[in-house]
């Protein structure tokens, strides 16, 4: 169970059993956005996967800009990252490094709060980043080229699905005049 809270411009993660807080403190601006859209193209599939521990490293410890490309700090200089490494558990640093994604994005303490809220892991990803969707007005549907993004988040939010019932058990208790869309309609008049 993590404990989240903003001190100043900074966020402190505490897990708890373990003594001192993770302290992150906010990415400027450009890396910030850099930071969030290269998380959106992973969800996306439109990156391999790969690339999200560099962002989780730079979200943590900061980043450098190399030309265009944001990369992580030199190893000696990602402690965050290697505390979370030496002195969690997988589960537990997870609960550490998503929230500090989050809290680099737009979504700042937003962000970290739903993560946490959704009981962190597997599920608070999908809800906060559900959030990161609905709060930048992008469709699940336009990141993902399947639907798997939107079921995701639809099973997370616990929303009925909208689509219409082509068969079975639905459409049988419907009135005869409305299962067909041509069944029931009166003729245009001309």
């Amino acid at each position: 169970m993590i404990e989240a809270a903003q001190q100043g411009r900074d966020l402190h993660l505490t897990v708890e059993g373990v003594e001192s807080p993770f302290v992150i403190r906010p990415l400027p601006g450009r890396m910030g956005k850099h930071v969030t859209e290269q998380y959106l193209k992973i969800s996306a599939r439109k990156l391999p996967a790969q690339g999200m521990e560099d962002l989780l490293r730079i979200a943590v410890d900061g980043g450098h800009w190399v030309g265009d490309y944001l990369a992580p700090m030199p190893t000696d200089g990602q402690h965050i990252y290697n505390r979370c490494e030496d002195e969690l558990s997988t589960a537990e640093a997870q609960d550490i490094l998503l929230p500090a994604l989050f809290w680099q994005t737009v979504l700042g303490m937003d962000g970290v709060e739903t993560y946490v809220k959704a009981g962190g892991g597997f599920a608070g990803g999908v809800k906060a980043l559900g959030f990161l969707l609905s709060t930048l007005g992008i469709s699940p549907l336009l990141t993902s080229h399947s639907t798997e993004l939107e079921t995701l988040i639809r099973a997370q939010a616990n929303m009925p699905s909208t689509d219409t019932p082509t068969d079975g058990p639905t459409l049988a208790k419907l009135p005869a005049e409305k299962r067909s869309i041509h069944q029931g309609k009166k003729p245009r008049k001309r």
